[in-house]
């Protein structure tokens, strides 16, 4: 998604900002998730997805675009490895900048 459309509709509250982060990895994808939890990546120009190095940057990213909160979830890839059908995940809700 467009970073314009999903930067409004986060601020419209028609959908969630999110950080997610899989474990092992150095990338932290932004974007938002509706109310079905579908999860919609900002895109860049070329439409690869926004990939940021730490969470702090993925914080600073929201604070730039005037968002101030976002749920943040940490991914395993290991419980498909195994054949879990149901990844384990951690969710935790993120406060920063300005209020």
């Amino acid at each position: 998604m467009q970073q314009d459309t999903l930067i409004n509709l986060c601020k419209l509250n028609h959908l969630t900002p999110m950080i997610i982060n899989t474990a092992d990895s150095p990338h932290y994808l932004v974007g938002a998730k509706d109310a079905d939890g579908n999860f919609f990546s900002i895109t860049e120009e070329n439409a690869t997805n926004v990939r940021l190095g730490s969470l702090e940057q993925a914080k600073q990213w929201f604070i730039d675009m005037g968002i101030y909160q976002a749920e943040f979830e940490m991914q395993t890839a290991y419980d498909e490895m195994v054949g879990i059908n149901e990844p384990s995940k951690v969710k935790q809700w993120l406060t920063f900048g300005h209020l």
